[in-house]
């Protein structure tokens, strides 16, 4: 079982043309992404990068990740951890549902 234990969650993320998800982590579970339509500017820790239909990604426990579309896109998420919507750190977010210790979330 080693790194698959825990609950695994599976949703399509689907992100309106000039939208971004919050800038944000996990503390409790990773995520992997597939990229099933359009495309998506992500940042996944420190890098940034372009993913396209078929590409996809880990998003490791606390690391800082974030999507961006340009035109839209849909991304399967598959998660996996101990799976909670109170487990999300949000850095920045453009609704403003940001952490008000958002600062001392980064070094967590």
């Amino acid at each position: 079982m080693g790194e698959w234990s825990g609950k695994i969650t599976v949703k399509i993320l689907k992100v309106e043309p000039r939208s971004r998800l919050s800038l944000q982590k996990h503390r409790h579970r990773r995520e992997e992404w597939l990229c099933l339509s359009g495309s998506a500017d992500v940042q996944v820790g420190r890098k940034s990068f372009r993913m396209k239909v078929g590409d996809w990604v880990r998003v490791q426990r606390n690391e800082l990740h974030r999507i961006y579309s340009e035109g839209g896109a849909e991304i399967l998420e598959v998660s996996v951890g101990k799976y909670s919507e109170t487990d999300i750190v949000r850095i920045e977010d453009d609704y403003g549902r940001a952490d008000k210790k958002a600062g001392s979330a980064k070094s967590a």
